[in-house]
């Protein structure tokens, strides 16, 4: 299975259903089920995204934390991007020139599944 790490907290957004769309510099041509991997890195200050996620959230590093598919990827444009909720913009970087990658339904992993994770699309072999 292909996974992709995500920094906290944008893969707990995902795994919550919160972010439904990943945004990229670079297009990809796959389709199909994609691990949420979430980086060992440290959280950023959560200021900016206080009230978005309920209380108590844990936010689980270094770790596979949600299973889902890329469905499409489509070329940001200013149409597309006006068309978004407020908490999708805030949890993504929105520019004409990147990628929206249209993630399916999310299956939450529980417990989570630690591993180390790489950059890019990567193979995962634990499924």
């Amino acid at each position: 299975m292909k996974a992709i790490t995500l920094w906290q907290p944008w893969a707990q957004a995902i795994a919550l259903g919160l972010k439904r769309i990943e945004t990229r510099s670079w297009a990809t041509h796959y389709r199909g089920p994609v691990a949420i991997h979430a980086a060992k890195r440290p959280l950023p200050d959560m200021t900016p995204f206080a009230g978005i996620f309920p209380d108590g959230t844990a936010f689980p590093p270094g770790a596979v934390i949600a299973i889902t598919s890329i469905e499409d990827c489509l070329p940001m444009t200013e149409a597309f991007i006006s068309g978004l909720s407020g908490t999708e913009r805030l949890l993504g970087v929105y520019a004409p020139g990147r990628f929206a990658w249209i993630l399916g339904p999310i299956r939450p992993l529980q417990p989570v599944i630690p591993i180390s994770g790489h950059q890019g699309l990567w193979n995962w072999k634990q499924m």
